[in-house]
């Protein structure tokens, strides 16, 4: 006698016809009692309860099937059973692949089939649209009219677009120019993983002989390059945007996926400090007090200038402008401010450093 090892809710009807093949009608089972045995062995250990209330001493093969309706063949356990099923099934892209197709035309045949056995029909409306939304909108003008959308529209469709597809792909694999074609985009195809690299004295954004990091061009100007020479904005390569871009890099500022010279929060970050900076003084200093810092809240810019922060504010009634460079080793006062507040002072030698050598010109 035929065994069923797994029992699925969406396979209840198989199961059905099954029983009652292998066990109800099978005459070489002597007996209602031993058929509700054999019956009852082949439910789940949590469901053989089901059975316990049959009449043991007469039990009728008609009563053992509409438990098992009722159970099983309900519309509370196979409606929700063929929703998971098609959550599962996989999605119809805009280029779909040969598995798409064969997959989800798997899944609308068996829901179509399992509505029709179990006489649920009248669900068809309700798990189409699940299915629909398993397929990319750019198939939806293509299934049913425009007044009605139903399953079999959906298979119609599926099957159409497998055997197009299956028929392609029979030509490409046999065409020995496509093949070739193949072989050697195979060989050049680029890994999910790489590194992002540049000649050390070509831009990337040809704008000079120096390193693409080093390029003084703003982050509008680098995205109207990119736009106009048609990269991406991910990784700075050709032959795709930054939507398909499979490059996994990380910007050393922002920490998002994309190269650092492409990162335009930094360039925008870089332009506003310079904006609010650019009217710093640089007045001529004497000694007043040592102070210590770790933090460098100042802008070094390309051609050497080092732009510090700034702040007016008010010392002993009188308005003054705070420059602060907390990296520096002393404070300092202008020369003019000294004098009008008639401070006492003295000359005295400091040490500083320029290009890495110590003078004494202060």
């Amino acid at each position: 006698m035929k065994k069923i090892v797994t029992f699925n809710i969406i396979d209840y009807h198989k199961f059905r016809e099954d029983i009652e093949h292998y066990i109800i009608n099978n005459p070489e089972i002597d007996g209602a009692k031993n058929k509700l045995k054999e019956i009852q062995d082949l439910l789940p250990l949590n469901h053989r309860y089901l059975l316990n209330r049959i009449d043991r001493s007469n039990p009728k093969m008609e009563d053992i099937i509409q438990t098992l309706d009722r159970h099983y063949g309900g519309r509370h356990q196979i409606i929700p059973a063929l929703t998971r099923k098609i959550q599962g099934a996989p999605f119809l892209s805009t280029r779909p692949q040969l598995k798409d197709y064969e997959g989800l035309l798997e899944v609308v045949i068996s829901v179509v089939d399992t509505l029709k056995l179990t006489n649920l029909t009248s669900e068809d409306f309700h798990l189409a649209t699940y299915v629909m939304y398993k397929i990319d909108e750019i198939h939806h003008q293509h299934i049913g009219n425009e007044y009605e959308l139903n399953l079999n529209d959906i298979e119609e469709y599926l099957r159409r677009g497998l055997t197009r597809k299956q028929a392609l792909t029979a030509r490409m694999d046999t065409n020995p120019y496509i093949m070739r074609d193949r072989q050697r985009n195979a060989t050049t195809r680029r890994p999910n993983n790489i590194m992002i690299n540049t000649n050390a004295s070509t831009c990337l954004f040809r704008d000079g002989e120096h390193q693409t990091e080093d390029c003084k061009l703003t982050s509008d100007e680098r995205r109207q390059f990119l736009i106009s020479n048609r990269l991406c904005f991910k990784c700075g390569l050709e032959g795709h945007n930054s939507r398909e871009c499979t490059t996994t890099v990380r910007c050393r500022g922002c920490n998002r996926n994309h190269a650092t010279y492409l990162c335009y929060q930094r360039s925008n970050q870089q332009r506003r400090t310079e904006s609010v900076n650019a009217t710093s003084p640089s007045p001529s200093t004497s000694t007043t007090s040592h102070t210590q810092s770790t933090s460098q809240p100042s802008l070094l810019t390309q051609n050497g200038r080092s732009i510090h922060k700034t702040l007016t504010t008010v010392i002993n009634g009188r308005a003054v402008r705070v420059v602060f460079d907390e990296g520096a080793s002393s404070s300092f006062i202008s020369t003019e401010l000294a004098k009008k507040r008639q401070y006492h002072h003295q000359s005295m030698i400091i040490h500083i450093t320029e290009d890495h050598e110590e003078n004494c010109d202060l």
